[in-house]
């Protein structure tokens, strides 16, 4: 697989005494007209009772004061599982600029970068990226993990009562093989928000949003990319590939 940047960022939750507490995880996005963070929506639902920020380096964190949005869609029935889970926040210059120095890279938004609108994952490899809870229990840096499973087919998305124009989904299987080693689990917790991509040959293709993991099902479930890029567009974030006029 290609050497990639580093557009996975771990969101963290400020603690009472002055620590932190590492709450999902969340996407770097360039458009042409502005820097975005894009997560999921009920990441960001939780800095109504909670400070959220970003690391920029060292120990070093950058408190997420500004306001974000949430889609329309995500608002509807708060109980609603089968609901898009979106939403974003547009970062400041200073922010980006540190993200920047600290090693971090948008993704641009162009159609090279995602999946096109309406796709069939039926048959094909997705792979998920994110900052799982257990991972980084022990480590005092936030370590990130991207893990290759193959998407459930669209008949059995609508079998599971997921409308496969809304949602993309991965078999994930938390105990980890691989050849010489043992085996070890890994749980999504804190993945949420994370990038589900599609593996095309050598290159990754973003191709949703982590929303759930629903244990009982094995499946990992995320927002399609053609609704993030919708709801861009419907908030007025320029979202044309940057080499067209």
């Amino acid at each position: 697989m290609e050497e990639r940047p580093k557009v996975v960022l771990p969101i963290f939750a400020t603690k009472p005494d002055g620590g932190v507490d590492l709450i999902g995880s969340g996407i770097l996005l360039r458009a042409r007209n502005v820097e975005l963070l894009v997560t999921a929506a009920h990441v960001l639902a939780l800095k109504a009772s909670n400070t959220l920020c970003v690391p920029i380096g060292g120990t070093n964190y950058w408190a997420l004061n500004q306001s974000f949005t949430i889609s329309s869609e995500s608002l509807e029935g708060a109980q609603n599982e089968s609901r898009p889970d979106l939403g974003y926040m547009v970062l400041t210059t200073q922010l980006r600029d540190r993200l920047m120095l600290a090693g971090w890279s948008f993704l641009v938004v162009c159609p090279a970068s995602f999946t096109t609108d309406g796709e069939s994952f039926s048959g094909k490899i997705g792979a998920v990226e994110g900052f799982p809870r257990a991972e980084n229990e022990q480590s005092p840096h936030a370590v990130s993990a991207l893990i290759a499973f193959p998407f459930f087919t669209d008949k059995i998305l609508w079998r599971f009562g997921y409308d496969t124009q809304k949602f993309v989904g991965l078999r994930f299987q938390h105990t980890l093989r691989n050849a010489g080693e043992p085996p070890r689990e890994l749980w999504p917790e804190c993945m949420s928000g994370g990038p589900i991509w599609q593996v095309d040959g050598e290159r990754l293709k973003l191709a949703g949003i982590v929303a759930q993991y629903y244990s009982s099902k094995s499946l990992l479930l995320g927002t399609r990319i053609d609704l993030l890029l919708r709801f861009l567009r419907s908030v007025g974030i320029d979202t044309r590939d940057p080499a067209s006029p």
